[in-house]
């Protein structure tokens, strides 16, 4: 920017008072944008949703449909060099929606687990295919059924899986005749 004759007369030539300009709104903009990466990282961190079954015949079920749509999805995908990203990883997204019973509330999490399950192929699966050629969909399958499964396992759930409680009517992660630990012990002190 040239010097004007009006900035001999000034004290702080017009220039300057552009770029304070510019930079107070560059520090505004800053301030939202760090706003917005925080309430990411606070929906990116989000704790697992909680889907709630009858008992375990019913969550037995939905895993069975769940798994069987799965499998005729994933073996649509192409086994090339880009079949991991996105076309596995949206049919582990839909997957994890279905265990979730297709919760309206939607989260992030079916999205963030969608991803780490499909960096977890990609990255053990990728060298095998480098190394020998050859992508079987039934391994691939049985890695991803079975990294799922342990998600949804009650001991190893993260609170994901609840069920009600038939006698007392609240949730818990283990229901026996479909009563609670509570209900089956009402004298226990654990």
């Amino acid at each position: 920017m040239e010097p004007q004759i009006i900035d001999y007369y000034n004290e702080m030539p017009s220039g300057v008072n552009v770029i304070e300009k510019m930079n107070e709104e560059l520090a505004q903009v800053q301030k939202e944008n760090d706003e917005l990466k925080k309430k990411l990282e606070s929906k990116q961190r989000e704790e697992p949703p909680v889907v709630i079954y009858k008992d375990q015949e019913e969550l037995d079920r939905v895993k069975e449909e769940a798994y069987g749509e799965f499998y005729n999805r994933f073996k649509k995908v192409n086994l090339g060099p880009w079949f991991i990203h996105p076309h596995l990883m949206n049919a582990i997204d839909i997957l994890l929606t279905k265990l979730l019973k297709d919760n309206k509330e939607r989260s992030l999490w079916p999205d963030s687990k969608a991803f780490e399950i499909q960096t977890y192929i990609g990255s053990t699966i990728g060298p095998l295919k480098e190394s020998n050629g050859y992508l079987d969909y039934d391994l691939i399958y049985n890695i991803i059924k079975n990294n799922i499964e342990e998600m949804f396992e009650p001991e190893e759930c993260y609170g994901i899986v609840k069920f009600r409680c038939e006698k007392c009517n609240e949730l818990d992660d283990y229901l026996v005749d479909g009563e609670c630990h509570e209900c089956r012990f009402p004298d226990s002190d654990d």
